[in-house]
């Protein structure tokens, strides 16, 4: 795409630099996050030339199968063994950085990166998007269509989203938040089902 700022593409071309790679294959890579939203966090990437969630088409199905068929045995290897913390697996569906990136993410969201409300609602709310609705809504209508106004409402910038994902307590801070959060890992109370879309 003509119109993307350089910056865009910056996500891009740290998946083609090989000391970035954690794992590579021909059709996908998986790269850590620099500026990671949990303690485990990483993103897995096809190579194919496609920038959004908007243009996925039911062609591209069976690559999303296997970006999350690959993204659980890296869970599984890079992630379970060190933590109880359920891993959540999305798209962003109004993305920061082109080409398409499914964010794997450990939902103890207690990581440097996660220092705005902004980045809280884009993990917590509809903002983001398992592998498994883009699937559903490809079958259906085709494509997906996402009117960013809309989204970025629904992903909020403000205290009204910041609520546990635990409990559900509601915060005005999300400094609070964050501290709550850490007396519940604990617990393991985020070994949950919840409505981002856990893997397990």
């Amino acid at each position: 795409m003509g119109d993307n700022p350089s910056w865009r593409k910056g996500l891009l071309r740290a998946s083609e630099r090989p000391e970035k790679q954690l794992y590579s294959d021909d059709l996908i890579v998986i790269l850590a996050d620099h500026a990671p939203k949990g303690r485990f966090h990483y993103l897995v990437l096809p190579k194919a030339p496609i920038d959004t969630v908007e243009d996925l088409t039911p062609s591209h199905i069976p690559l999303l199968r296997y970006m999350m068929a690959k993204s659980e045995k890296f869970i599984e290897r890079e992630i379970r063994p060190k933590t109880r913390c359920d891993v959540l697996m999305g798209f962003h569906i109004v993305p920061t950085f082109i080409r398409l990136h499914l964010h794997l993410i450990s939902n103890d969201f207690d990581a440097p990166g996660m220092k705005s409300t902004y980045a809280w609602g884009s993990f917590t709310t509809d903002f983001f998007m398992h592998p498994e609705k883009a699937i559903s809504i490809l079958e259906s209508k085709g494509r997906i269509e996402i009117d960013p106004v809309e989204a970025c409402e629904v992903r909020g910038d403000n205290s009204s989203i910041l609520s546990c994902h635990g409990c559900k307590e509601k915060f005005s801070d999300l400094a609070e938040l964050k501290s709550h959060i850490r007396i519940h890992d604990k617990d393991n109370i985020y070994n949950i089902k919840n409505e981002t879309g856990p893997i397990s």
